[in-house]
This record gives structure tokens, C-alpha cells and sequence, in this order.
């Protein structure tokens, strides 16, 4: 409706492609806006509202405010749309009519300053706005044109094209001239050929080489808000690409693709290496490629291959079968140059995982009135509401990269920014285009008979059909766990009628073994349930006793003490400080220090901890110190507590460390009781990932064990604890108790499934 004094409500867009463009007076916001609130003056018009995209190319249908304008518009919050001119809209006929046609649905008026009678009712003026939109199109493309002929005269006299130089080389002042050699860079590109011209050394391993010698790659660019993911040496693609590119050689290549450049011009830049070196590098890449083709690796399907995810880093795990016999899913981020996980280089037998996946599929069955019960689905608006939320969030991350991308904050790891791109639109791309009906009741029917042709499939077959129902597999490689699942979204329907399988986020499951099938597919500790609370509990409602004392009853000294005192042994001969700092309610580690006549031993509070004077403490346990610190009224920074740390020991000193990590616990029951406590555990307590990280950050030596355990526990005790508030609960916000009836057993000697994940980690400072 307009406004009740007749006055139409505008919205002004206005938009600019480049930073440059934005600050020429022609092509400025302030100039476009300027001039359309004079226009909206004189036609009477009340401006409700500016709309700005900077540095967005008008080809580009989807831009962040001119979605908010479309938005408004689609609930009539504004009479008439304003823009400087067409091409500010958009340059292409196809999406210049897509909007206006959705301007004309809502009844929305569109005008132009520079064409003041543009109202759309006259046809003659519709078929002129489709002649301008074909000339904004036509100059886009001729401006593309005029691009590429440019970058292929910058190739033609001798100059590089990107604006980040090839690690080796150093940007000028200058763009017009030519880069110059950066030399600490450069005597790493050196060895990468002189080592690989030998014929001797793989990619991967050059890159191992680098790490040796000191040799690191360029920091990645930080995020805003994020703290940067850092490589710590080369990975075996940048090795490659290193040893692709002809700009070493002094060449400059244009329309590189897949690594080789069709076109080569002499550059003006200095070379970093011969021609003779050069051709040794390509003939022994030449000769290894053929060696390869000579001998052919057996080929051996994985049930989970580009499935399964670490669930720590979470990167894609490889499947390799190893030299020595036996299959894994490998975690391969030292491969790939970095070393920010604490299961690097580490991999899981490949029938450990498998087991759990057959179990999980042996148990999908459909109700004897699944179609009855799928047709209802497929009216549950809720849920297509679910999917259009999942929509909308992936393309609302899509348009954030590209805006980070355009502000240049990718410029020194384009691969990474694809890399998230390609996660994104595969995202995107397994989501339903339409309501899911026809396509579902296909699955369903091959699903129907599953369980009866599972057993005696192929290995290929069991693959491919689990490739048709799963889209993504989480994997705790050191426990040798399956995490969470990710189904397509297509058979959401009857994934969540499984009772092993609980959803911890829209489309996300995580398993809950009953006790019997716990112990015959998982590897990790089996525990009986849990009915009654121990004399000395320890981080409830995570963990009930203590997973940290020795396995061995009545041990007077515990081996991580005696490790940590023979390492010291080896900086310092006598005189080692041995303290614990105490934790409410779990029994510190035996120490005994009998056989370390040069030792002493203390037990100390939290708060004597804060005492402690620099330097002075040789072996430092911790138990529970990060979870203690998370539930006080002011919790320090994870970064702030392990910089006290690494204050008060002595140089060679060691910190052990022995945590529960309830945000890596996604299969514990408390998340089933209480969905909505899983978002206040992730952002309060560390994880794994982010506890190896800042210990990294802080230059410790990190021997990083990460480990989980089995427990049940019964419906009555679950309600006591949750009645109680034990713990943890008296802290966090409990707003859904209500529902607990529907989510836990009615029958108080029910067993809820249950695991909880922890960690000992070992720090050395240095010497």
C-alpha cells in the first residue's frame, strides 16, 4: 500500500564494481545517490531507503543488497525502485528481466534517472529498456573481450598477469613492471628443481625435504573473524605447480590450464632457473609418470572412497591400501601442508570403520506402510521449510567467499577459496530441487530390498549403494569411530525413523549403539552402564569416574609421571618439581617418588596455581583445568591459560594434560535429553582441533592422545542428573526439560547408548 498522503515510497539501489570506480566522481555512490534523491524531489517521492553493492560485477545475479531490496520488495515495503542508470542494475538482458518481471508481480515501479520516463505501461518504452539491457550485455562482453586481449598483451611483453608474483618473486611499486626475485624464497624453488631433477624424489616427498631443510611456504591470508588456517610446509600440489610454471625459466605463459600454458613469451623478469635445469625437472617428471603407467596399482574399491571425513580437521580422509597389507582411510594434512592435526600422518584399518557401516545398514528397514507414511512426508511443510533454510544459508556462504574473494583476502591461496567453493556447491547440489516425490519413492523402492542384497553384493556394489543414501561419512580416525552421517536429503524421511541413528543437526546423525551392538562393532573401552553415581565423580554428566588413573590397581607411581621426569632427566640431573593442581571430585595421579630421590612432589588448588613464580615447575599435571575454567563466571581465553602455563614451567619442562572434550562428544546421551545444550557446550568448551592448535601456537613439542570411551547409562539415573542439575547442567541454560518424556525411556531401567571423548596430552617446552 502507498503511503496515505499519496507520497510513493522509493528505494534507491546504487552500485559500483571496483574500489577504483567507486572513488571516480562519474561513477561514485555519493554522485548516484546524490542524484537520486534530486530526482526523487522532483517527482515527490519519499526515500524509505539506500541500497549499496560495492565492488559486485552487475553480470552477477545474486548480490547481498540488492537480495535485501528484491526482499523488501516482495513484501511491498516501497512503491517505485530508483537506480543512477540501467547498468547499475544489471548487465545482462536475462537478469535485468528477471528482476523487473518479479518488480511487476509485487506491482513495484522502476525508474531511471537518467531516463526520467521510463514506467513501463507504454510497450514501445518495455521493448527500450530490452534494447538497453542488450547494450549494457554487449558492453560487458566486449569488456571481457578487452581483458583477455589485455592480459594476453601483458604475456606478450614479457609481463605477468596475476597480482600476487609466484613464490620466488616479489611485487614492485611498480604494476607495469616486471617482478623482482625474492631471494629467501627463491633458494627454496632452487632446491625444489635441483632435488627433483635427480629423478629421485616424488612431489611429496620434495615437500618433506622443504620441512627438513626450513624452507616454509607464504602465510595464508587471514579471514576476518577467523584465525588463519596456517601451512606449516609445502604441500605436494604447491610442489607441483612450482615445478609447472615456465616464469622460473624466465618465460611468462598465458591461458594456463590444468598447470601447462598453451601460450610462452619471453618474460622481463630474471630467471630463477636455467633452461637446462629446467628441461632435467620436466624429462624426470616425464620418466615418472611412464613408471607409473608400467605398473599399475591393483584396484581395490573402499565402501567409504571420498565419503569420509576426519572429524577433528575435517578434511577428506584418503583410501590406500598399504605397502605392508591392510586397508585405511588415512588423514592426509601433512601431505597437504599442514600440521594443525593431531591425527596427521595417522590412519584407520578400513574394517573397523566398514563394520560399523554394514551395521548401520543392516538395520535400515522400512515400515510395512512406508508409501502411506512417505506421502505424508512429502507434505510436512516444516521440512520443506527446512530444506529452503539449508538453501538459503549455503547461498548466503557463497556470496560471503566471493565478497571476501573480490576484497582480495584470497589472493595467496586461491585454492582454497575453490576449495570451499566446490565443498559449497556440493552442498547446494544434493539438496532437493523440488519437493522431494518422485525421486524419494525411487529410493525407497531400491531401499525396500536392501537388507536382502546387501550381504551378497560386491564390494563395488556395497559402495555404490551406500553412495545413493549417504553423501558424507565422519570419521574418529584414532578411535576408529564413525561420528555422524550425512544422508541424501531425499531419504531424510526414513533415516530419521532409525532408532540407531539421532540427529544432532538438520541432516546430520550421529550413531547411539545399544549396549549388544556396541560391543561387537566398536573398538573403544566398553564400560557397563551407568546406574549409580561413584564415591568421587568428575565432570558430570560427561564423565562419571575418572578415565585418567592407571589401569593397574594399587600403582604407587603413574608411568605419564615417570615419562615426564626421565625427559627431564635428560635436560636437568636432579632437583625436578613434580605439581598437580587438584580438581573437585576426581583423585590425582599417583606419585610415589621413591625412585626419584632428586624429586619432590605437591598437590596445589587452582588458586595456588595463580601463585606459581616463573619457571619454577619441571612436570605440571592438569586435570580437568580447561573444563573448571569454562564453567567459571569469567572464563579466560584458551590462549591466556596455556601462556600461563608455559610461563611457570622451566625450560625442557613437560605439561600433561588430561581433559574430557564434551564439544568432541556428539554420541553422549545428554544430547540426546537436551538438543539445544550441544550449541552452549560448542561455544564454551575447546575441542580438539582448537586445544592442538593453540598448543601449537604456543611452540610446545605436542604428543596429542585422543581417545573415547563407551558408556550407558540408565533412563533413572539420566532424570536424576538432569533433575539435580549435576555438574556441568547447574551452569548451562536448561530450557527444554519439558520434553524430556518424548526423547528419554519411560521405563526407568531402560539403557540410553552413550560415549564421551577425551584426551592426555603431552607438552615439552623448549629448552
Amino acid at each position: 500500500m502507498s503511503d496515505p498522503n499519496n507520497k510513493r515510497r522509493a528505494a534507491l539501489y546504487g552500485r559500483v564494481s571496483t574500489e577504483m570506480q567507486a572513488g571516480e566522481d562519474h561513477f561514485s555512490i555519493e554522485a548516484q545517490l546524490a542524484e537520486m534523491h534530486e530526482y526523487c524531489e522532483r517527482k515527490g517521492y519519499q526515500v524509505v531507503g539506500e541500497f549499496v553493492d560495492r565492488g559486485i560485477s552487475g553480470s552477477q545475479r545474486s548480490r547481498p543488497q540488492l537480495d535485501n531490496l528484491m526482499a523488501l520488495a516482495s513484501n511491498r515495503q516501497f512503491d517505485v525502485l530508483i537506480v543512477h542508470d540501467l547498468s547499475r542494475l544489471s548487465r545482462t538482458v536475462y537478469h535485468t528481466l528477471d528482476i523487473l518481471q518479479d518488480l511487476g508481480k509485487w506491482n513495484i515501479t522502476f525508474a531511471s534517472v537518467k531516463d526520467p520516463d521510463f514506467d513501463f505501461t507504454d510497450p514501445a518504452k518495455q521493448f527500450f529498456l530490452i534494447i538497453l539491457a542488450a547494450m549494457n550485455q554487449y558492453f560487458l562482453t566486449q569488456l571481457r573481450l578487452h581483458t583477455a586481449k589485455s592480459k594476453n598483451q601483458r604475456a606478450r611483453v614479457g609481463l605477468y598477469n596475476a597480482s600476487v608474483p609466484p613464490y620466488g618473486y616479489a611485487r614492485g611499486e611498480d604494476p607495469r613492471q616486471p617482478f623482482t626475485i625474492n631471494e629467501e624464497e627463491a633458494r627454496a624453488v632452487r632446491f625444489i628443481y635441483e632435488q627433483y631433477a635427480t629423478g629421485r624424489y616424488s612431489h611429496q616427498q620434495i615437500a618433506d625435504l622443504l620441512a627438513a631443510a626450513g624452507f616454509r611456504p607464504r602465510p595464508s591470508p587471514r579471514r576476518r573473524g577467523e584465525t588463519p588456517t596456517v601451512r606449516q610446509q609445502f604441500s605436494k600440489e604447491t610442489v607441483t605447480d612450482i615445478l609447472k610454471n615456465p616464469f622460473y625459466t624466465g618465460r611468462v605463459g598465458y591461458r594456463i590450464k590444468h598447470g601447462k600454458a598453451k601460450e610462452i613469451y619471453e618474460g622481463r623478469h630474471e630467471p630463477l632457473i636455467s633452461l637446462d635445469l629446467w628441461e632435467r625437472a620436466q624429462q624426470a617428471a616425464q620418466n615418472r609418470q611412464q613408471a607409473s603407467r608400467s605398473a599399475q596399482a591393483v584396484y581395490r574399491p573402499y565402501l567409504l572412497s571420498n565419503l569420509a571425513y576426519c572429524d577433528v580437521c575435517h578434511r577428506k580422509l584418503r583410501s590406500q591400501h598399504a605397502t605392508g597389507g591392510g586397508s585405511y582411510y588415512r588423514e592426509m594434512s601433512y601431505q597437504r601442508g599442514f600440521a594443525d592435526c593431531p591425527n596427521q600422518k595417522s590412519g584407520v584399518r578400513t574394517e573397523l570403520v566398514d563394520r560399523q557401516i554394514h551395521a548401520i545398514v543392516e538395520m535400515i528397514e522400512l515400515p510395512a506402510d512406508w508409501q502411506a507414511e512417505i506421502g505424508e512426508q512429502l507434505v510436512d511443510t516444516a521440512e520443506i521449510e527446512n530444506i529452503e533454510r539449508q538453501r538459503t544459508r549455503l547461498q548466503a556462504e557463497m556470496r560471503r567467499m566471493r565478497e571476501m574473494y573480490r576484497r582480495g583476502e584470497y589472493d595467496d591461496d586461491v585454492d582454497e577459496f575453490h576449495g570451499i567453493m566446490k565443498n559449497l556447491r556440493r552442498q547446494l547440489d544434493q539438496l532437493p530441487a523440488e519437493r522431494p516425490d518422485d525421486s524419494l519413492y525411487a529410493v525407497m523402492q531400491s531401499i525396500q530390498s536392501l537388507r536382502d542384497i546387501w550381504a551378497d553384493a560386491s564390494a563395488d556394489d556395497q559402495r555404490d549403494l551406500f553412495r545413493l543414501m549417504f553423501q558424507e561419512v565422519v570419521v574418529d580416525v584414532a578411535n576408529a569411530r564413525v561420528v555422524s552421517l550425512k544422508p541424501d536429503p531425499v531419504i531424510l524421511p526414513i533415516v530419521r525413523q532409525m532408532p540407531l541413528l539421532r540427529e544432532s543437526d538438520w541432516g546430520v546423525f550421529v550413531p547411539a549403539w545399544p549396549p549388544e551392538l556396541a560391543a561387537q562393532v566398536l573398538s573403544v573401552p566398553y564400560h557397563p552402564p551407568l546406574a549409580t553415581l561413584p564415591e568421587q565423580t568428575a565432570a558430570l554428566p560427561f564423565i562419571a569416574a575418572s578415565p585418567f588413573l592407571p589401569s593397574v590397581t594399587g600403582a604407587r607411581i603413574a608411568p605419564q609421571i615417570s615419562q615426564a621426569l626421565e625427559r627431564c632427566e635428560s635436560v636437568n640431573p636432579q632437583g625436578w618439581r613434580v605439581v598437580q593442581v587438584t580438581h573437585p571430585g576426581a583423585a590425582p595421579l599417583p606419585a610415589d617418588l621413591r625412585k626419584w630421590p632428586g624429586a619432590r612432589s605437591e598437590l596445589i588448588s587452582p588458586a595456588q596455581f595463580a601463585g606459581l613464580a616463573p619457571g619454577s615447575v619441571d612436570v605440571l599435571v592438569t586435570q580437568y583445568l580447561f573444563w573448571d575454567a569454562a564453567l567459571s563466571d569469567q572464563p579466560a581465553a584458551l590462549a591466556e591459560q596455556i601462556a600461563r602455563v608455559h610461563q611457570v614451567l622451566s625450560p625442557g619442562g613437560v605439561w600433561l594434560i588430561q581433559e574430557p572434550l564434551p564439544a568432541n562428544s556428539q554420541s553422549h546421551w545428554i544430547y540426546l535429553a537436551l538438543p539445544r545444550l550441544a550449541d552452549w557446550v560448542q561455544g564454551r568448551f575447546v575441542d580438539a582441533a582448537a586445544l592442538y592448535r593453540a598448543l601449537q601456537t604456543a611452540e610446545f613439542e605436542i604428543g596429542f592422545d585422543y581417545a573415547a570411551a563407551y558408556q550407558p547409562i540408565t533412563a533413572a539415573l539420566a532424570r536424576t542428573l538432569i533433575a539435580d542439575r549435576a555438574g556441568l547442567l547447574a551452569r548451562a541454560p536448561l530450557d527444554d526439560t519439558a520434553d524430556l518424556a518424548a526423547r528419554l525411556p519411560t521405563d526407568p531401567a531402560a539403557i540410553i547408548p552413550s560415549e564421551f571423548a577425551f584426551c592426555t596430552v603431552w607438552c615439552c617446552k623448549a629448552r
